[in-house]
């Protein structure tokens, strides 16, 4: 026997279903819109919207931060009492006094590590996730003692870059946490910077500007990541001193780091015994 009062009320159901389940992608939807909206904002209003960067504008900080003579002397000073050691783990503990004190509290000191080095061409990296400064151990011999100083002072030049990359994000509006998600950085090194050290001027701010921009620059991270590449390639080879010198040259980053990095060598051959240089 057919019912037909049980037909009418099966319809009725299904079509309540297919609304409720159109509301709910209508709801998804909207929220959706709603999260792509409150994004735009955000990157609009803090000031890191989409940018071009002008490569050369990095050598005016170049002499601002940790380069200008009161900072820079008192790094330098630190770096010149060093002394060599052997031995990798006193080194270590040298190279750490040496910052701690020549940095003065100005900014948390990056801890120090030693790499074995194998196929990777670099000479020492600055990791900004776990705020080290990591260094090959073939820097570990007399002969390469103001070298190795002189990268060490390069990859500080790098984790003072992050440090202002921070201040200018906390500065523009991010919150702590939207700032160590942004970043990468450990929460106690933005909670530092976040009292923002009465050495970061107005240079030093716009420096952290410029540098956050940068990776708004499209352009110019997918021609540096090609660069990087091509050094990949050819480290070990007679072609890599050229593309190692384009590539310092035309990153921003790289660029202001070596040039930390000479003035540093600079003073380093002024100080040291004879005997080190």
């Amino acid at each position: 026997m057919f019912d037909g009062t049980s037909r009418r009320s099966g319809t009725i159901e299904s079509i309540r279903r297919m609304l409720g389940s159109r509301k709910a992608v209508f709801v998804g939807a909207y929220g959706l819109a709603i999260l792509v909206i409150c994004l735009a904002i955000l990157r609009w209003t803090t000031n890191v919207e989409p940018y071009v960067i002008n490569v050369t504008d990095i050598d005016y900080y170049s002499s601002v931060g940790l380069a200008k003579a009161p900072h820079f002397e008192k790094l330098a000073n630190a770096f010149c009492d060093v002394g060599f050691d052997d031995r990798i783990d006193n080194l270590r503990t040298r190279l750490s006094h040496a910052l701690l004190g020549g940095l003065s509290s100005k900014m948390p000191a990056p801890a120090i590590t030693f790499f074995e080095r194998d196929t990777d061409f670099a000479r020492g990296r600055f990791a900004s996730d776990s705020w080290e400064i990591k260094l090959t151990d073939g820097l570990v011999s007399e002969d390469d003692l103001p070298e190795l100083l002189s990268v060490l002072a390069h990859e500080l030049r790098h984790a003072e870059q992050a440090y202002l990359r921070i201040i200018h994000l906390l500065e523009a509006g991010y919150s702590e946490e939207q700032t160590e998600w942004s970043l990468y950085v450990p929460t106690n090194i933005v909670r530092h910077a976040a009292r923002k050290p009465n050495w970061v001027g107005d240079e030093e701010m716009a420096f952290g500007r410029y540098l956050a921009y940068l990776r708004f620059d499209d352009a110019l991270n997918e021609k540096l990541a090609a660069m990087h590449e091509m050094l990949k390639k050819t480290a070990g080879t007679d072609e890599y001193a050229h593309h190692q010198k384009k590539f310092a040259n035309e990153n921003p980053v790289e660029r202001d780091a070596y040039a930390f990095q000479r003035m540093m060598l600079t003073t380093l051959r002024d100080c040291l015994p004879t005997s080190q240089l």
